[in-house]
Parts: C-alpha cells; sequence; structure tokens
C-alpha cells in the first residue's frame, strides 16, 4: 500500500486513514479533535460502514484503523477493547408508554423492534436474541439493517422500538425520540479500535491509538 503518511522531522504530513461503525461513532469526534491540535497537518479520510465491512477495510488497507461493535473475530487484528457501555431502548415519544426510565425486557418483547443486524458473522442482533432467549421471550421483530440512522428515522416515525448502545444517541439527534434503560437483563455494548496484525502501521495511526489510550 502506498505510505499515506509523509513522516517527515518532528511533524507528521499526508492523509489518515479510519472507519467506524455508525452506532459507535460518538467515540471519533472528541479524539479526533484533539489529535488534530497535536498534528494539524495530518488529514482525515472517514469510511463507514457495518463492523464486518470495517474489518474487510482494515484487511484490504484502505483504512488503517478500525472502530468496530465486538463480537467479531479478532484473528487478523491487533485490538484495543474500549470501554463498555449498556445498551438502550429508543422507542417513539408518542408511544402510551407509562413505566418511566426503565421498561422490562418481557414488555420491550412486546414492542415491534427494529434491530441492527450486520452484513455478516455474528454482532449485537445475537446477543440481544440472546438476552430474550435466556428469559424465555420471543420478541416481536420487525426490521433489521445494518445502518443505525435509518432505523432511528423509522423510531422517530412511530414504526416500532429499537435497542443501541446507549453513546449512539449523542452521535444522531433524532426528533421524537424517548429512551430508558432495560429492566430484567444485563445488556452491555463493547467496542474496539483493530489494525491489521504484524503489518506497518503508520506513525500517525500508531500516534491516533496513543491518543486514544490516553483519554
Amino acid at each position: 500500500m502506498e505510505q499515506e503518511i509523509r513522516e517527515t522531522g518532528n511533524g507528521l504530513r499526508g492523509t489518515l486513514k479510519l472507519g467506524a461503525v455508525k452506532s459507535c461513532f460518538a467515540y471519533l469526534p472528541e479524539r479526533m479533535k484533539s489529535f488534530h491540535d497535536l498534528y494539524p497537518d495530518v488529514r482525515f479520510s472517514l469510511r463507514q460502514g457495518d463492523s464486518y465491512l470495517i474489518s474487510e477495510l482494515v484487511k484490504t488497507r484502505e483504512v488503517e484503523i478500525g472502530l468496530v461493535r465486538m463480537p467479531l473475530n479478532l484473528d487478523d487484528f491487533e485490538s484495543l477493547q474500549l470501554e463498555k457501555e449498556p445498551f438502550i431502548v429508543a422507542f417513539p415519544a408518542t408511544y402510551n408508554y407509562s413505566g418511566g426510565s426503565t421498561i422490562d425486557i418481557a414488555e420491550l418483547a412486546k414492542m415491534p423492534l427494529l434491530l441492527l443486524h450486520r452484513i455478516s458473522g455474528t454482532g449485537q442482533y445475537e446477543l440481544i436474541l440472546d438476552a430474550f432467549s435466556t428469559q424465555n421471550l420471543a420478541p416481536h421483530i420487525l426490521c433489521e439493517c445494518p445502518d443505525v440512522s435509518m432505523l432511528l428515522s423509522l423510531v422517530s416515525s412511530g414504526l416500532g422500538a429499537t435497542i443501541v448502545p446507549e453513546s449512539t444517541l449523542l452521535a444522531f439527534q433524532t426528533p421524537n425520540i424517548a429512551t430508558a434503560t432495560i429492566k430484567g437483563a444485563k445488556l452491555e455494548a463493547s467496542s474496539a479500535l483493530i489494525w491489521l496484525k504484524d503489518r506497518y502501521l503508520s506513525k500517525a495511526a500508531r500516534k491516533f491509538i496513543d491518543e486514544v489510550v490516553t483519554q
């Protein structure tokens, strides 16, 4: 792969290629801003997709670093696990729901659900189904989609509810949506930075990873 970052003197110059899953994009802006303040001559190129697609982009070296949701097969990658966060329910504000800030998983199973489902492999979709199965519940799944922004638009329209990592709603300020935590099941979302194992990693990519570690 053509080296995208020119490492000259004490500074860096060029383009750092990053890939990110939309559901954890809220993790990036502050860290990109901090990195830019330190290395103003480095430009960014961003790609988005589900975790499977981002991992493929890393493998083909179309991006150097990927921000993905777990679980994911990490055999080909080095990784930095990030802090876990809870899943929450996002539902139409017009719903006649009087349960306050929490919703029991049994009640959630009765709602029409719009769930994230990656293009290939096991992911959040299966984690959520397992949580219902553990309680001997069969959820009403109305829609599956790999794009969280599309799902939140459907929730906003009143079509149904979705279950997403808490930080996702920081990146997508969608109107007409209410939220609640889930009672009766411990559902946590995990994410990680990934990069190719045993392959060249530019100085800028290494510095970006260091910036994530120190924040």
